[in-house]
């Protein structure tokens, strides 16, 4: 039953050389980040340093699972569409382009973490004093 419904780590962003990166804690269902529970900076030395929630975590998080979820769709749409009979070809050119968009957005949901990977001048120099408080 874990499966269906536990706290997993989502939305690792920020990341400062040196100290770490924040992530947030959510609660999931199907590995699909759904409430948040804490955001904390996880040090290089694996030391958690709670913190408010953080919302390029949040984005993050639930931008991933939103192009997951729109990628597995468009593509079991076009896959689907594939075994009917077609009545024109068209339909069947239909099929395979939205089968290929489907294929390039679950591709995409792998470079969003990029997106976020790395902190900006004014979030490393919070998160280093966070780590100097604690």
């Amino acid at each position: 039953m874990a499966f269906l419904a536990e706290i997993k780590p989502h939305g690792a962003c920020d990341s400062v050389q040196g100290l770490g990166h924040v992530q947030t804690d959510f609660w999931t269902v199907a590995t699909l980040p759904l409430i948040p529970t804490r955001s904390y900076l996880l040090s290089a030395q694996g030391r958690d340093i709670p913190m408010p929630l953080h919302t390029r975590s949040l984005a993050a998080a639930y931008l991933r699972a939103a192009v997951l979820v729109l990628g597995i769709a468009t593509t079991a749409g076009g896959g689907f569409g594939l075994l009917l009979p077609a009545p024109t070809p068209q339909h069947t050119t239909v099929n395979i382009v939205t089968l290929v968009i489907g294929l390039a957005i679950l591709g995409s949901a792998f470079l969003v973490p990029r997106m976020f990977s790395k902190a900006s001048p004014n979030t490393e120099t919070r998160l280093r004093a966070l780590a100097a408080e604690s």
